[in-house]
């Protein structure tokens, strides 16, 4: 499970200056086949494209085995790291990272939850300030121990609201919860951090796969839209801001040989591609 938040922001180009919002709705998320939730942090566009459609257009065009993601990920990074030296800004402007969650395996019905980040920009144990030249791959898998693996990107998180989190979806994991609960609990989280930072929006996606779906080939692609997160489906819902905003738009979806974009609702009962928005507030 995912939760992206929707704002782009740019710098001034002075200290002095103020953060300016560019836009408050722009979509982060995208979907590759039935395995992988990929979101991003930093440079939010280049070459001409979206940051976004750089990935979900690589998954489509890659001819790897649709199993073996390592070879696909790292075929990713090595583009990444040619295309961005044709990137003129400062390193401070040109990082990037992309964060996944997903399930890694041979297809079989044991696939193991992991976390996947292509970035030019983490060290050894924290984000960095500038880019550096590659992009390299970080790759976790969740040790059975233990009950979750919560990651934040982008943002620092106070240790304290970092405890009461880790705290709250254990006691939920504990006790066999809908999927659904959880993901309030990681609304109210984001938002949370939103209030007391400005370069993280009030609008949302809130993306899922479950364990079930991991082994299903990727030729079958199905979703739910605006459906809670569910152990049986692939979903996604949006979460608005305190205004209702239209249009609203929803995810990329990346398999072998295409991918999707644009999905969009136009207003409360369109049918698109949504239904009625609702706020985290209520």
């Amino acid at each position: 499970m995912q939760v992206s938040d929707r704002r782009l922001t740019r710098a001034g180009r002075a200290a002095s200056e103020p953060l300016r919002i560019v836009d408050d709705h722009a979509n982060k998320a995208v979907f590759l086949d039935n395995r992988f939730i990929f979101s991003y942090t930093g440079l939010a566009w280049f070459r001409g494209k979206p940051s976004e459609e750089w990935l979900a257009k690589h998954w489509a065009g890659d001819d790897a085995d649709p199993y073996d993601a390592g070879k696909r990920f790292g075929r990713f990074a090595a583009s990444l790291t040619s295309q961005f030296h044709h990137v003129g800004w400062t390193d401070s402007i040109k990082r990037l990272a992309y964060i996944g969650v997903g399930w890694t395996g041979n297809g079989s019905a044991v696939m193991q939850p992991a976390m996947i980040v292509i970035t030019n920009y983490h060290g050894t144990s924290s984000w960095l300030a500038t880019a550096e030249e590659n992009f390299k791959i970080i790759h976790k898998t969740k040790p059975t121990k233990i009950s979750h693996y919560l990651h934040a990107a982008g943002v620092g998180i106070p240790n304290e609201h970092w405890r009461d989190i880790n705290r709250e979806i254990r006691r939920m994991v504990d006790h066999k919860v809908s999927p659904a609960l959880v993901s309030i609990s990681l609304l109210r989280f984001i938002d949370l951090v939103s209030k007391n930072n400005e370069t993280v929006g009030r609008r949302y996606m809130v993306t899922c796969i479950p364990r079930s779906l991991a082994a299903v080939s990727p030729k079958d692609f199905s979703i739910y839209l605006n459906g809670p997160p569910s152990l049986s489906n692939r979903t996604f819902f949006y979460v608005d801001g305190p205004h209702a905003h239209w249009p609203q738009f929803g995810p990329i979806f990346s398999t072998a040989g295409v991918y999707s974009s644009g999905f969009k609702s136009t207003g409360p009962g369109s049918g698109i591609a949504f239904g009625d928005p609702f706020s985290v507030d209520t």
